[in-house]
């Protein structure tokens, strides 16, 4: 089988499109960077975004709410904990958590090493929109 050709400009391949982690546009963002795959503002997406948050050792992001967005956690990989107004949960390389509209989270690292998350969220987030009102 032939493998697609892959336009450099809009990285689709038969309306399936593609990121790479090194290309997308990286936010710096308090205590994370966040590195956005798809998105409205890439062009790739009108309905969600993903995207790949990395905390630093010891960092603490200021709990945030998205009032519009629900969004789902995947460890990629690190240790830390996920917080809420109620809970805390353990994070490690394999565990997804799902944040409804609304409510108040944030992670922490209290590893050693970077904790990397897959992030997903829709409707579609504006990256740092929610950092400003939480």
């Amino acid at each position: 089988m032939e493998e697609a050709k892959v336009d450099d400009k809009t990285r689709v391949r038969h309306a399936v499109a593609i990121a790479r982690y090194d290309e997308g546009h990286l936010y710096h963002l308090e205590g994370r960077d966040w590195q956005l795959l798809f998105g409205p503002q890439t062009g790739d997406s009108d309905r969600m975004t993903m995207s790949i948050a990395t905390l630093p050792p010891g960092s603490a992001p200021p709990l945030h709410v998205h009032p519009l967005e629900e969004e789902q956690v995947y460890v990629l990989s690190g240790r830390g904990r996920f917080l809420t107004d109620e809970e805390e949960i353990p994070l490690e390389t394999g565990v997804a958590i799902r944040v409804p509209v609304g409510v108040r989270h944030g992670s922490v690292n209290d590893g050693d090493e970077p904790l990397r998350l897959l992030c997903m969220f829709n409707p579609p987030v504006i990256p740092g929109s929610y950092e400003a009102s939480s």
